[in-house]
């Protein structure tokens, strides 16, 4: 089974940057980024509307380059927490985890046992379609459940959430946590900073690893001082959307000297 490259970062204690290529659904794109030296490509399912299919082959294209991919999935049914996994990714994240139950029933369907019960397949692109042999503790030690930390109800009862066997870390939704704390999109508000700050306590204490998306060098400088290993710094859309304003700004003001 393929080594995780985030996890083995993590383990040593250094930062994984991440990009987020889940706009476009692009393979190619996926497979750019990752020989562009990124230590990990997130996919997005619960926000976007492509398939299993898509997201495998984007999979596939991340680990072309040795490159791990994380699934956030959409919890539409049990299958989801593993489905990803079979695909070749290194993790999932499950979003909007407010309980300690609900973190629970993420290992319950995302490891086998004796942590899990996840439905067993084996000849998936994880086992190289069978011919790496079936190994259930390594396939638990090799992928990660990163819990989604997006309402102030999971802040309220973060340490129950990290302390569950299995979990292996913790990623801040900054959107939905300023929304949950009525600040939408005050991502420096106080009572945010506050949260995470408590996340990465917990963590910390817990001996798990967390991360959140970048704003600025900045802010990164200040999460990284807080104890975040898992950096999203950039995603597909962001970069189409402002290329794309960016360039018609700048010939509009064009036509604007010639007229």
């Amino acid at each position: 089974m393929r080594k995780s490259r985030i996890l083995q970062r993590i383990s040593q204690g250094e930062v994984c940057l991440i990009a987020n290529i889940s706009f476009t659904s692009s393979f190619r794109t996926v497979e750019m980024a990752s020989r562009m030296g990124y230590d990990g490509i997130w996919v997005d399912m619960e926000h976007r509307d492509f398939g299993y299919d898509d997201a495998a082959a984007m999979t596939l294209a991340a680990r072309a380059a040795d490159v791990d991919t994380m699934v956030r999935i959409r919890k539409d049914s049990y299958a989801d927490y593993f489905r990803p996994l079979e695909d070749g990714a290194a993790g999932i994240m499950v979003p909007h985890i407010k309980t300690k139950a609900e973190a629970e029933f993420a290992v319950y369907n995302a490891k086998y046992m004796p942590i899990g019960r996840r439905g067993m397949d084996g000849v998936g692109a994880d086992t190289y379609y069978g011919l790496d042999g079936f190994d259930l503790a390594e396939a638990n030690r090799e992928t990660f459940i990163l819990v989604q930390v997006e309402d102030f109800e999971a802040v309220d009862v973060i340490e129950e959430i990290i302390n569950v066997e299995g979990i292996g870390g913790l990623f801040v939704g900054p959107a939905d946590l300023s929304q949950s704390y009525g600040h939408l999109k005050e991502y420096r508000h106080e009572s945010v900073l506050s949260a995470i700050r408590k996340v990465g306590k917990a963590c910390a204490a817990a001996g798990k690893w967390w991360g959140t998306t970048v704003f600025d060098d900045e802010y990164m400088k200040w999460l990284i001082g807080e104890g975040a290993q898992f950096l999203a710094l950039i995603s597909d859309y962001g970069v189409l959307f402002e290329g794309l304003r960016r360039r018609l700004e700048s010939a509009r003001a064009t036509l604007e000297q010639i007229g």
